[in-house]
């Protein structure tokens, strides 16, 4: 089941340090909880740290907070260091499917339109390529997602493979590229390495954009996916359940 990892993660290395176990490392003491305003300075050098002049400003991290209070979350360690954060927001089937690129989908990366009461959330961002700090942070937001009764799960992904295999395949169209797939023992293993971790996670391509954000190795191409959370209708139970036995059922669903 893929609840477990519905956000994007926008850099293959990224993606890399999060999946590769030789790469992980012993946690520290780690405390994941929701953003304030106090926490701002350290998401700002989370941002700067990971990301460079590309990351979030210090007043886009602030609309983000004002704008969706309680969408967003943090692991930080014993210094109050921000490791890994993650922001998403409450939108809307159609608003998704008719936005043409991430900025429409976030209002600019602010969330000005987040809807609290929505059963449709859109991942805005995850920062961070502490392995231990990020699968923690996933559990607390799939939690609250359990708890919530979300029904779908929005993300634009990069295809980090893209702009390599074009060079070689000069008259191939994007859309080959991206469902471009091979049976392996009777599942589908897709050609570009990120697609192919979300789609074994369970998300399905819903459609490719162009100058949907600036990726280099992507040619600015994104891929909006969706996945389904099959328990949606079990919120009521999830939310009489303590964190602890959520972040239980989340670590078999991973082993699984």
């Amino acid at each position: 089941m893929g609840v477990l990892n519905f956000l994007a993660l926008n850099q293959s290395e990224t993606f890399q340090k999060i999946t590769d176990p030789k790469l992980n490392k012993t946690p520290l003491n780690l405390e994941v909880r929701q953003l304030t305003f106090k926490d701002l300075r350290s998401l700002e050098a989370l941002e700067i740290k990971k990301w460079g002049q590309n990351g979030a400003s210090l007043n886009l991290l602030n609309s983000r907070i004002a704008n969706s209070p309680n969408f967003s979350w943090a692991v930080f360690d014993d210094k109050n260091e921000a490791l890994a954060s993650c922001f998403v927001m409450g939108s809307s089937h159609e608003k998704i499917l008719n936005s043409k690129s991430w900025f429409e989908s976030t209002d600019n990366g602010t969330a000005k339109t987040h809807d609290s009461e929505a059963k449709v959330w859109f991942g805005i961002s995850l920062s961070g390529d502490h392995p231990p700090a990020v699968d923690l942070l996933l559990k607390e937001v799939c939690a609250n997602l359990f708890r919530q009764g979300v029904q779908s799960v929005y993300l634009g992904a990069p295809i980090p493979g893209y702009s390599f295999w074009k060079e070689f395949n000069p008259k191939g169209s994007v859309e080959d590229y991206v469902h471009s797939f091979k049976i392996v023992r009777r599942k589908k293993i897709y050609r570009d390495p990120l697609i192919n971790y979300y789609c074994q996670l369970g998300f399905k391509i819903v459609k490719v954009l162009p100058d949907y954000f600036p990726h280099e190795k992507s040619d600015d191409f994104g891929v909006l996916i969706r996945l389904d959370n099959p328990l949606a209708k079990l919120a009521p139970i999830l939310r009489q359940l303590n964190k602890s036995t959520l972040h239980w059922i989340l670590n078999r669903y991973k082993a699984a």
